[in-house]
């Protein structure tokens, strides 16, 4: 029983994580702030996948964490398209970011 929970909170978390590699359109001029809350975003995304693949069921607890922090984001990049673009370091930045939590859910996996 354990180990279907934790696959499926696993599998929960990976797309979580993962919609919001899709849904960013890069547009804002408070990049800097927001790229920042995505960062840590990331981060927690990690922590949490790291736990679910060790099996640590105290990381379901977090899942509901890591939905608040996805939909505040989220609601936050909609109001960024509406602003001017990025710098050429915050686009790198951004890059940056999507590519740690890609590889990450990539040897997650």
């Amino acid at each position: 029983m354990v180990g279907i929970a934790t696959s499926l909170s696993a599998s929960t978390t990976i797309n979580s994580c993962n919609s919001h590699i899709n849904t960013i359109t890069i547009q804002s001029d408070d990049w800097d702030e927001l790229l920042d809350e995505y960062e840590e975003y990331i981060l927690k995304c990690i922590k949490v996948m790291e736990k679910v693949k060790k099996g640590d069921i105290s990381a379901m607890t977090e899942l509901a964490s890591i939905q608040e922090s996805a939909l505040s984001l989220s609601k936050k990049l909609e109001e960024a398209q509406k602003s001017k673009g990025l710098s050429t370091s915050q686009a790198k930045r951004f890059i940056k970011l999507q590519t740690k939590l890609t590889k990450a859910l990539t040897n997650l996996m």
